[in-house]
């Protein structure tokens, strides 16, 4: 009887589907991956994180911030000053001249780049002025405020010092130019200042009304200095 009745209950177990082998159980019932955090996916089913973007002062994002651009150019006034070197109208043509200046600043421990107050037949030294000023000599005297003041036909103190601060003797004191009053050609430029031949006009570092460009002609064989501004 016992028999019967436990043969009868495994029939009733077998035919409801029920099994305790586990060799019946599904496929995705084995090791199955854990689900991925909310947290860890994003709208799109991404499961990498993003950043915040960074957004400027004015939120707008990506903008970036504007530091200003840099600063160039000579700061604060000018140099000015006389060369301390003497030399013949052979200077080199104004490339030489230019050279002349920007050396002697340079031994001098003074800054930037300099032109030569020179004219020729085919320029004119106050075109050759590219800055627009002050200029002060190198003990802080103010010879102009402008370009223009440079070809107005006076300077407001002497152009006497040289890049050391030293003032030219009254016997060494003139200064090749070939320049007039305003600031253009006039006479005399030794052959573009490259030659000893002929005649040059000088200035002289003593005066302040248009004898500081224009006092005389001299031969090119003569020694003389050079004015110096800083661009």
């Amino acid at each position: 009887m016992r028999l019967v009745f436990f043969a009868a209950a495994c029939m009733i177990v077998t035919a409801c589907g029920v099994s305790l082998g586990s060799e019946d159980l599904g496929e995705g019932d084995i090791d199955a991956p854990r689900g991925a955090r909310s947290s860890d996916v994003d709208d799109t089913g991404s499961s990498e994180t993003t950043e915040p973007t960074p957004t400027s002062d004015e939120g707008d994002p990506g903008t970036p911030v504007d530091a200003g651009a840099p600063e160039t150019g000579p700061k604060g006034p000018l140099k000015a000053f006389v060369s301390s070197t003497l030399t013949s109208g052979n200077i080199g043509g104004l490339t030489g001249a230019d050279a002349l200046c920007t050396n002697a600043a340079k031994a001098a421990g003074l800054p930037g780049t300099y032109r030569a107050w020179l004219s020729t037949t085919a320029v004119n030294a106050i075109d050759r002025v590219t800055a627009d000023g002050p200029w002060q000599l190198v003990n802080g005297t103010e010879i102009a405020k402008t370009k223009a003041d440079l070809a107005k036909g006076s300077l407001a103190q002497r152009f006497d010092k040289d890049e050391k601060g030293n003032t030219p003797p009254p016997a060494e004191d003139r200064v090749w130019t070939a320049t007039g009053p305003d600031g253009t050609f006039s006479a005399g430029d030794c052959n573009a200042w490259g030659g000893t031949g002929g005649q040059g006009l000088v200035g002289e570092s003593e005066q302040t009304d248009g004898d500081w460009t224009a006092l005389t002609n001299e031969a090119c064989t003569e020694v003389n200095r050079v004015y110096c501004l800083q661009q």
